[in-house]
């Protein structure tokens, strides 16, 4: 084997070593510790007095130890109420736990909002009676907070105190080095979260609100009142298969996020949670009459319109729009779009998210 690329694989043995050991740290803390890793490191080979050589590294990354207790070391976990291994965990679950509440509360405010406006009456009295009680119900959120961030806590520190194992322990070993991700690889942390608040509103909406989607107006009285585009007789029906199919790519989006790269647990998830969701999609649209065949009609009723003109879709909204040409178009969209997502997750995974040359530097 050539020198330069045994000092290729040495190098890449050493930066795998150093990223196992800050991106368990702070992100504040992760570039002056590992310069000063790297300098260690460096001295440690230079005290050997030997050709600098796989081994010499191998021998003293194994003297630094295992990266998850060095970092712990700089974190100054000694007396802790949550440490360890469970700590990133905990971490990373608390903040998703955390996103998923703030979301829910201001969601459910919001929804508040919409539906006492009607009731309130028109004015600006009305108006201000609804921002008002909005703005009581978005007063719950840091109850509601610090109530999901105690019992987080609790649950890991109960299982940090019983020694609950989050995985097979083994010894450590320089093979068990986490594989540094291509920049390929890395799934941006706003893409998740912007999918899960999306996921979150809709689900809400669907279930809460499902007759503000439609039409908005004032009938002859001067009255505000609302025509869902939706089938709202056979609505306690559909929801379970809404929850189903919004809460599976919420737990994708989850998992994403949670991860950060595209790897094979991303994508066996993205996979169950795609066919659970299109399963529950085809289901609603296909086993059930989900549109308001009425929807033209009561529409008409209210605006005192006609609707005659060949081309508007209301005109053949009850012969056929709402039950056929609708749903299957919706079917359709929704399967493409997840089909896409998919494929680039498994495009990304197989072609970014193996394991590549870096692995043959332990061989």
């Amino acid at each position: 084997m050539d020198g330069g690329k045994r000092g290729n694989m040495e190098n890449n043995l050493i930066e795998r070593y150093l990223y196992d050991v800050v991106r368990r740290l702070p992100e504040k803390q992760r570039k002056d510790i590992e310069e000063e890793l790297r300098t260690l490191i460096e001295d440690m080979l230079e005290e050997r007095q030997k050709d600098r050589g796989t081994e010499e590294v191998k021998a003293v990354l194994s003297e630094l130890g295992e990266p998850a207790k060095l970092a712990m070391k700089y974190r100054g976990e000694e007396a802790h109420l949550i440490g360890g291994e469970y700590y990133p965990i905990y971490c990373q679950i608390l903040k998703l736990v955390l996103i998923c509440v703030g979301v829910g509360v201001a969601i459910s405010a919001v929804v508040h909002l919409v539906v006492q406006l009607p009731a309130q009456g028109g004015g600006m009295n009305g108006v201000v009676n609804s921002v008002v009680d909005g703005f009581i119900s978005l007063g719950s959120l840091p109850e509601a907070l610090l109530s999901a961030f105690g019992l987080v806590t609790l649950v890991f520190f109960v299982m940090e105190r019983n020694q609950v194992k989050l995985q097979k322990k083994e010894p450590w070993s320089l093979e068990k080095l986490t594989q540094i991700p291509s920049a390929k690889a890395v799934i941006p942390k706003s893409d998740s979260v912007v999918g899960v608040f999306f996921g979150v509103l809709i689900m809400v909406i669907f279930i809460a609100l499902p007759e503000c989607i439609g039409y908005w107006g004032k009938n002859a009285d001067g009255e505000l009142v609302a025509v869902s585009v939706f089938n709202l007789s056979i609505w306690s029906k559909v929801i379970p298969l809404f929850v189903i199919s919004f809460s599976a790519g919420v737990v994708d989006d989850l998992v994403k996020l949670a991860v950060g790269h595209y790897n094979r647990t991303v994508m066996y998830v993205s996979i169950v949670c795609s066919l659970i969701s299109v399963a529950a999609v085809t289901i609603c649209l296909k086993g059930y009459e989900i549109f308001n065949l009425h929807f033209a009609e009561e529409l008409s009723a209210i605006t005192g319109e006609t609707f005659s003109a060949k081309y508007d879709i209301l005109t053949h909204w009850q012969s056929g729009i709402a039950s056929r040409v609708l749903p299957n178009f919706l079917l359709a969209v929704i399967v493409l779009i997840t089909l896409l997502e998919l494929a680039v997750t498994v495009y990304r995974t197989l072609r970014y998210g193996q394991k590549g040359k870096e692995a043959s530097c332990l061989q």
